[in-house]
């Protein structure tokens, strides 16, 4: 994985660290990919981070994290782990955007089809995201504490 930070140094090293750890600990380190991270404030509601597709919808390599530099250590990395699941379902291809899809105002998710309308807490990218970001914050925790 190639990473580039855009942000404040001091989250530069914690976040390389746990998207390297991320990439091990998911098997994904077949995957030649790039993620550019943006620590900056955040507009919006509830708004913590995001992530996107940086090159091509079809079989994504590169992404963006923007994540909000007002978080707590612990919410960021949540956060951060959050959005790194998004990259795996799009790297294994559970989660997809392509063209047609989005012209038909929705994405795919594990062969089926979602418009547009589904309720974010709803969408099953985000439901298993959700799921699974405090139980890998846990591993990673577990291997920084002394």
């Amino acid at each position: 994985s190639f990473i580039t930070f855009g942000g404040y140094r001091n989250r530069k090293r914690l976040t390389r660290d746990a998207i390297d750890w991320f990439m091990d600990y998911m098997g994904l380190g077949k995957f030649v990919t790039w993620i550019h991270v943006v620590d900056r404030r955040c507009q919006g509601e509830g708004y913590d981070g995001c992530c996107t597709n940086a090159d091509n919808l079809y079989r994504p390599r590169e992404f963006e994290i923007e994540l909000d530099n007002r978080m707590d250590e612990k919410e960021y990395l949540v956060t951060l782990f959050h959005e790194l699941i998004h990259v795996e379902q799009r790297l294994r291809q559970r989660h997809q955007h392509r063209v047609a899809y989005l012209k038909r105002g929705g994405t795919v998710w594990q062969g089926e089809f979602y418009d547009g309308d589904t309720p974010y807490d709803d969408q099953p990218w985000e439901v298993e995201a959700f799921a699974k970001q405090y139980t890998i914050y846990e591993e990673y925790a577990k291997l920084r504490k002394p």
